[in-house]
């Protein structure tokens, strides 16, 4: 299951998958084995390694700043560990003295400072985020049996077949999808009939179903995104618009761009976004107002059951 700290930590290794040189292999949840008992591998948030370097990360989301109590850990797991260096990183900031104590022993430091409107302003953009759907209206699905299956297989049982396995329903509206792509239809509402040749074998009440042609109306719908919260990332002591890196939150859950320079970093958790009833997520689009490299694109978490959809069914035998 993952957790709050388990998300920031991931966040963490995205920017650093943006920011590090090439080369360099990013490593969430890792494993190293103690130099003094090889036998016992100890847990690191995230580790980064180029050539022969080790940087290990640690992370901490608490309501109130680090103390040097924390700073003195990592310096003994920089011993402890042979590292060459650590980072720490703390959601909240640290107090002074772990920012004094850090300074002297060489652990380099990293927050998150939230701009202000006013900031975003001077910062200059904000990405504007586009998520387009097929949406479906008044479908009915015509189930097709040769004719042994006269008088024996209903549009019933392929109702009650359809709504009692929602991984075949998915399944089948999916293969819907991609005709419907394959069509390339614009955004006008347009009447179509696809025939769905499935991909595995399917047997209703007992015989195997054929193919399926689907009736229904079609139309492409788009939803604009707006920017909630933007936030910067790096050492303390760097004002919020000079800092490397600029993360926004977008106002659909969890999608989350990171930009440095003009490299961009995009993560989506498909699974928060709220879909409209009788409607598939077609694509995702950005205006990021100016040129830029698109360095990665994540796709968290996974699609549960999509919405239900009404439809209605039908038979037919040849």
């Amino acid at each position: 299951m993952t957790t709050i700290s388990d998300k920031l930590e991931q966040h963490i290794e995205r920017i650093h998958s943006l920011i590090e040189q090439p080369g360099s292999v990013i490593t969430w949840n890792d494993r190293l084995p103690d130099p003094d008992n090889p036998r016992q591998p100890r847990q690191i948030d995230i580790t980064i390694r180029r050539d022969e370097a080790l940087t290990i990360v640690e992370c901490r989301l608490h309501n109130r700043a680090q103390d040097v109590n924390w700073i003195e850990e990592l310096i003994g797991r920089r011993t402890s560990l042979k590292a060459d260096a650590v980072i720490a990183v703390s959601y909240a900031g640290f107090t002074k003295g772990a920012i004094a104590k850090a300074k002297h022993y060489g652990i380099i430091l990293r927050d998150f400072k939230s701009l202000t409107q006013e900031e975003i302003q001077k910062w200059g953009y904000k990405t504007k985020l586009w998520i387009s759907y097929h949406n479906f209206s008044n479908m009915v699905m015509t189930f097709v049996f040769d004719m042994s299956a006269a008088n024996k297989v209903t549009a019933q049982h392929a109702f009650n077949y359809l709504t009692a396995n929602k991984v075949r329903f998915n399944e089948i509206i999916e293969l819907l999808v991609g005709e419907v792509d394959r069509m390339n239809i614009g955004s006008t509402p347009t009447p179509l009939i696809a025939r769905i040749d499935l991909n595995r074998e399917i047997n209703i009440a007992g015989y195997r179903l054929k193919n399926i042609f689907i009736k229904t109306d079609y139309r492409a719908m788009d939803r604009e995104a707006n920017v909630c919260s933007v936030v910067a990332y790096d050492a303390p002591d760097v004002d919020p618009l000079d800092r490397e890196v600029v993360i926004e939150h977008v106002g659909i859950p969890d999608f989350e761009i990171t930009q440095s320079s003009n490299s961009v970093s995009v993560a989506v958790d498909l699974s928060k976004i709220s879909v409209p009833l009788n409607s598939r997520i077609r694509n995702v689009s950005f205006d990021f107002k100016r040129p830029v490299s698109v360095k990665h694109v994540w796709f968290l978490g996974r699609f549960g059951s999509f919405l239900p959809m009404q439809f209605t069914t039908a038979v037919f035998f040849e």
